[in-house]
Formats: structure tokens, sequence, C-alpha cells
């Protein structure tokens, strides 16, 4: 043999292989992928107000295997789990105690399709297929990111104050991936798990609204009866929370004592009272004349009794007062 035959000997037997690694089909381990997400943090809330939204990502890669390679397309999943909540609809984030905060995670920002995954009956949205590059001496690769879309829904009354959290560690991606063609589902094959954070602090809240209490009409404060009237104090308090309803003196209080003011600053005097018998004045020293409660997560009314004693008739006229209601919680 020639040392020319030699040599094109040798050249066959380097190009033969490079060239069978670049035949055309299907490559059942050629592409791997990975995923990250980002957490679900839903901040400080009163599930007492309106929902409660934030968006979080996955992050995901995948990558040839082979140095040498063509390119891949691939069909890809994800699917959140449950964590340690057990459930799907709702998801439920724990305080640790014994305590649950509903919460849902969606595959649309109009927050209406549930995100499920391939163990839960709702299944998992499968992505926009896409192409993995091939290379030659190097590993063609392909990044990309979807947007996954939390709400924590108002209503939740019976939500106590505290910290609440779910890792949803039981999340993963599948896939799957062929050279001609892009694949018609995500195949169960290729499984590589990742886990989103799902987190939220429920903080000590209350909303408070108040009714006009209205004496009436008066002809004769010098009669022998006094002159009574009723109105109330709405609270609301997040589940847990305890709070204290003041009354102070109003706008036009003369040693210590309410008055409505009228015509050419004439005044009329009255009292507020927490009990029917009006003998418990309700003013806004908290622990000493004010109205104590804990919250359950509803509304709750609390009556004013209010009272006009006798005493001298002013000029004809409209009388009034404004009282500012505190609740220290």
């Amino acid at each position: 043999m020639t040392q020319q035959h030699l040599l094109r000997l040798l050249l066959l037997l380097v190009l033969l292989p490079a060239v069978g690694l670049m035949l055309p089909g299907k490559a059942q381990a050629g592409i791997t992928c990975s995923a990250t997400g980002s957490a679900l943090n839903f901040g400080t809330i009163d599930p007492q107000s309106g929902n409660q939204d934030v968006t979080a990502t996955i992050d995901y890669t995948c990558r040839q295997t082979f140095f040498i390679s063509l390119p891949e397309q691939v069909t890809l999943c994800a699917s959140i789990g449950t964590g340690s909540g057990g459930q799907l609809t709702p998801r439920l984030m724990s305080d640790g105690g014994g305590h649950a905060l509903q919460f849902q995670i969606y595959t649309d920002a109009g927050r209406t399709s549930v995100w499920g995954s391939l163990a839960t009956a709702q299944a998992p949205p499968q992505l926009p297929p896409f192409t993995v590059p091939g290379g030659f001496l190097s590993y063609g690769s392909h990044s990309g990111s979807v947007n996954v879309f939390g709400r924590v829904p108002a209503g939740q009354s019976s939500a106590v104050t505290g910290s609440y959290a779910n890792l949803l560690g039981d999340s993963f991606l599948t896939y799957d991936h062929q050279t001609n063609s892009t694949p018609a589902s995500c195949g169960s094959g290729n499984v590589v798990s990742f886990q989103i954070n799902a987190t939220a602090t429920v903080q000590k809240a209350c909303t408070v609204t108040a009714t006009d209490l209205n004496f009436g009409n008066v002809a004769d404060l010098l009669s022998l009866a006094n002159h009574d009237g009723t109105s109330s104090v709405g609270v609301r308090c997040v589940n847990g929370t305890a709070y204290k309803i003041g009354l102070d003196d109003g706008q036009h209080a003369i040693g210590g004592v309410r008055h409505m003011a009228g015509p050419g600053g004439q005044v009329i005097q009255y009292g507020l009272y927490r009990d029917g018998g009006r003998t418990q004045h309700w003013g806004a020293t908290p622990g000493t004349d004010t109205v104590d409660g804990t919250g359950d997560g509803n509304s709750h009314a609390t009556t004013v009794y209010g009272r006009v004693p006798m005493q001298g008739t002013p000029s004809a006229g409209d009388y009034a007062d404004t009282i500012t209601v505190t609740v220290t919680y």
C-alpha cells in the first residue's frame, strides 16, 4: 500500500463517525432541560380587602447533550403541584399552626384558568414549541420563561394574622424532542423538578363605619323626661385581632362634657354611653371607657346610647356635633 492510499483510508476512518453523528432522526437522549421558579410573594395582605395579585416566572433552559448535533424541536409542559396544602382548588398556604390561607395559580393574567399538573385532575399548560439549535463542536441551547399568575382571593374572614407559606416542591417539567418535526405532546419520559414558593403575611387590620345619632325634634328641654337616641358603630377586624373603640368629646365640648352647637353659638349638652341605662360614659381612653372586642373577620355593630338631659331650652334651630370614632388594635 502506498503512502497516498494510507492517507485516504485514515481520512475515511475519521470522517465517517462524524457523518454518522449527524444522520437525521430522533435523538432519544440528545436534549436535557432544567428550570427554576421565582417566588409568588404576596407580601403583607388584608384578607378583608380585595383580591391580592402577584406574578412570578418559570425560567427554563434546554441544551444539546452532544458535541456535534442537529437542531431539535422541543415540546415542554410545566406542572405546578399542590405542595403542602394537598389540594388544587383552592390551593392552600399554612401558618404552621393549623390555619390556612387560600390562594390560586393561573395560566392567564385574567386569572380564569387554573394552572394544573400531571399529578392532578387539571392538566398543565403546554408551552409554545421551540427549537434548540444544533452545533458543531458546541452545545446548542435555548432559554425562555413563562409567567405564573397568583391570587389570594378576598373574603377570607376566617384567616388569622401570621405568616403563611406553601413551597410547592412537587412541581416539574416534562418534555419531548424530535429532529424532523414538533412533538405532539410533552411525553412523560423526561422529567425535571423545580420549586415555586408561595408566601404571604396576614396583618392586623380593622375597618370602621358609623351611623348618625338623631335626637329628633324637641320642643322643651326643661321637661322632666330625658331625650334619648341611639346609633351604631360597625367594626370589622381580621380574625383574632383585639380592638378598642373610642369616641372623642366632639367639636364643642366644655370641660369634658359634650355639647351640640346651634344658632348664635348656643349649645345643648348631651352624653354618649356604652350601656342602655346611660350610666357608662363612652370616651377615648383605651381600657377605661372604650368598648373592647376581638375580630372574627366579620362586621359587628355596637350600639351607641345617646342622651340629652333636662336643661334650659335655647333658641330654635338645628344643633349638631361631630364625633371622631377611633379603633385601636
